[in-house]
C-alpha cells in the first residue's frame, strides 16, 4: 500500500474526506430530493403519533413492527426519530435527519473498522471509495426506513471485529444485530447466514468460548423475541398480542420481507432471485429512480473488476477480514431467498465497498502506471455525478416525491372548506394529509374506510372530512390535484399551483 504515496498529513487527509462525505449528505436534504415519499411521510408521521400519544396511526400501541400500509413497515427508524421530532417538530428536515446523520456515522465507523483491519492508508483509500459513492450518497438523502440497516449491520461487524480483543464487544455485536431486525426485517435471513459462517470461523479458530459466543447468541435472542413472536403470529394468522405494553400485530397480509423459497413454485422463484441478483451487480441498477441513477451505478461502472479482484485476493490469515467475507457470503444467499432490488440488498455493499479497496489497491501496486489514470475516472465519475444529481435527477425526481404536496395541503388548510377531495395519481396520498396536518392518528383509525382492509397496500376511501380519488362539485369543497389532472375538472374551477400539484375551488 505504501506505493500509493498518499501525501500530506494523513489526519489532514482523513478531516478533509470526513467533512467532504457530510457536506454532501447533509447539506441541502430538504431540496435535493424535493418533497417527500410516501414511506418517508409514514415512518415520521408514525413516529410523529406515538410521541403525540403512544399509538401509531392504526392505532397500536408501540408496535414492534407498524402494519402502515397493510404488509408492514420497520420501526427502528421511526423510533429513532421521535427525539429528533420532539426538538424539531413533524417536517422534511427532521423526518431526513435520521438518515444523514447515521450516513455521516457510517463514514466514521467504515473507516474505523477498515483501519482495524487492514491499517491507516488502506481505511483512508476505502473512506475515499465510500466518500464519493453514488449509492450511500443518495441513500443518505432521503429517509427510506429500511435504509438504515447498513449503517447498523457495519457497527455491529466492527464490534464483532473489536471482540477479536476485548471479548465482551461479541455482546455488543449481539445487541446491534439483535436491533437490526427492526432496522429492516430481511437482516434476518442476512444474520441466519453470516451468524453460521461467522460462527464456524469463530469455534475453528478457537477466538471465543462455547460458553461466550452461546451467551452472546441468547442475547441476541432476547432482543430478536418480539420479532420472532411476529413472524409466528402472521405465519399461523394469530391474533395480535400485547407485550409489556408493546404490540405485535397481525399485518392484513403476508409481511413485506416474506421467504419466497418457501412458497409454490421456489426453484423458480430462487433462481429468479439470483440472476437479478447477478444482473444488479452487472449493470448496478433496478430502474427505481430514487435508488440510483443510470450510468453511475452502486459503486461506479469501474468499481466491479475491483471487486471481484479484491474478492480472490483475500488474506485468509486476517481474522476480521474474515467477518466481512462472511458479509458477502451471507448477502449472496440472501439473495436466493429474497426478491432482489437495490434497497433489499442494501446488506451487501458496505462489505463489498471494503473489497472494492482491496481490489483497487492491488491493482495499483501491480500496474503502478495506471495509478493516476484510475483514481481520475474515480474523480471525474463522481464529479460527473454530483453535476447530474444536483440537476437533472432534482429535475426528474420531483414528481416522483411529490414537490409541491406539503405547500398545497398548508394552502387548502388556509382556506377552511368543509369537505377535501385529493387526487389518488400518486401512492397513498392519506399519509401526506396526516403527516403535513398532523392529525391525531385517533382521527384516522376511528373513521378509515378501505376499498379492501385485507390487501397488502390498502387504498383509503376517505376519513374524517378527506375524500380519495372522488371528485363532487361541491361549493364546499377543495380539491388537491395533480397539475396534468386540472383540464378534467370543470371550468367554473379556480387554481392554484404548487409545483406537480394544484389546489382548486369551485366558485
Amino acid at each position: 500500500m505504501s506505493i500509493l504515496k498518499i501525501t500530506g498529513n494523513k489526519k489532514h487527509l482523513l478531516y478533509f474526506l470526513l467533512l467532504l462525505g457530510c457536506i454532501i449528505r447533509f447539506v441541502g436534504n430538504t431540496e435535493l430530493p424535493g418533497g417527500l415519499n410516501q414511506d418517508e411521510a409514514s415512518a415520521g408521521y408514525d413516529a410523529f403519533s406515538l410521541l403525540q400519544s403512544g399509538v401509531d396511526r392504526n392505532g397500536n400501541s408501540f408496535p414492534m413492527y407498524f402494519v402502515a400500509w397493510g404488509s408492514g413497515q420497520n420501526v427502528l427508524y421511526s423510533y429513532l426519530s421521535i427525539p429528533i421530532i420532539a426538538s424539531l417538530g413533524l417536517n422534511v428536515f427532521s423526518v431526513r435527519l435520521l438518515a444523514s446523520l447515521t450516513g455521516m456515522l457510517t463514514l466514521f465507523i467504515f473507516y474505523l473498522l477498515c483501519k482495524k483491519v487492514k491499517g491507516e492508508k488502506f481505511a483512508l483509500v476505502a473512506l475515499f471509495l465510500l466518500v464519493i459513492n453514488p449509492w450511500h450518497i443518495m441513500m443518505c438523502r432521503w429517509a427510506l426506513e429500511s435504509n438504515l440497516l447498513p449503517f447498523v449491520l457495519i457497527s455491529g461487524i466492527y464490534c464483532l471485529i473489536l471482540s477479536l480483543e476485548k471479548k465482551y464487544f461479541l455482546s455488543i455485536a449481539a445487541i446491534i444485530f439483535g436491533l437490526s431486525l427492526y432496522a429492516y426485517a430481511t437482516s434476518i435471513f442476512f444474520l441466519f447466514f453470516f451468524f453460521i459462517f461467522s460462527g464456524i470461523f469463530l469455534i475453528r479458530k478457537k477466538i471465543h468460548s462455547w460458553k461466550t459466543i452461546l451467551s452472546s447468541f441468547l442475547l441476541f435472542l432476547l432482543i430478536a423475541l418480539p420479532m420472532i413472536l411476529f413472524i409466528a403470529i402472521n405465519t399461523f394468522k394469530l391474533e395480535s398480542i400485547d407485550l409489556l405494553g408493546m404490540t405485535i400485530p397481525r399485518l392484513t397480509n403476508e409481511p413485506r420481507f416474506q421467504v419466497h423459497i418457501f412458497t409454490e413454485g421456489k426453484f423458480t422463484d430462487s433462481f429468479t432471485n439470483i440472476t437479478n441478483f447477478i444482473i444488479l451487480l452487472l449493470t448496478f441498477s433496478d430502474n427505481v429512480y430514487s435508488n440510483i441513477i443510470h450510468g453511475f451505478g452502486i459503486f461506479y461502472l469501474i468499481g466491479l473488476p475491483f471487486i471481484i479482484y479484491g474478492l480472490f485476493s483475500i488474506d485468509r490469515k486476517n481474522k476480521g477480514e474474515m467477518f466481512l467475507l462472511a458479509a458477502v457470503l451471507a448477502s449472496i444467499a440472501c439473495s436466493l431467498i429474497i426478491y432482489v432490488n437495490i434497497n433489499r440488498m442494501n446488506m451487501a455493499y458496505l462489505p463489498l465497498l471494503y473489497f472494492n479497496a482491496i481490489g483497487l489497491i492491488r491493482f495499483v501496486q501491480k500496474f503502478p502506471k495506471w495509478k493516476f489514470f484510475i483514481w481520475s475516472i474515480y474523480i471525474c465519475s463522481f464529479l460527473l455525478f454530483i453535476g447530474i444529481y444536483t440537476t437533472i435527477y432534482k429535475k426528474n425526481a420531483a414528481p416522483r416525491f411529490y414537490t409541491g404536496l406539503g405547500e398545497a395541503i398548508h394552502y387548502a388548510e388556509s382556506l377552511e372548506q368543509d369537505h377535501w377531495y385529493m387526487t389518488t395519481n400518486m401512492n397513498m396520498p392519506y399519509i401526506f394529509i396526516l403527516f403535513y396536518r398532523q392529525l391525531p392518528a385517533k382521527e384516522f383509525y376511528t373513521t378509515v374506510k378501505y376499498n379492501n382492509k385485507e390487501a397488502p397496500f390498502r387504498k383509503v376511501l376517505s376519513f374524517s372530512k378527506y375524500t380519495f380519488g372522488e371528485y363532487k362539485d361541491d361549493p364546499e369543497g377543495v380539491y388537491i390535484i395533480r397539475t396534468f389532472e386540472i383540464k378534467n375538472l370543470p371550468s367554473h374551477y379556480t387554481f392554484r399551483e404548487f409545483g406537480t400539484f394544484a389546489v382548486g375551488l369551485s366558485r
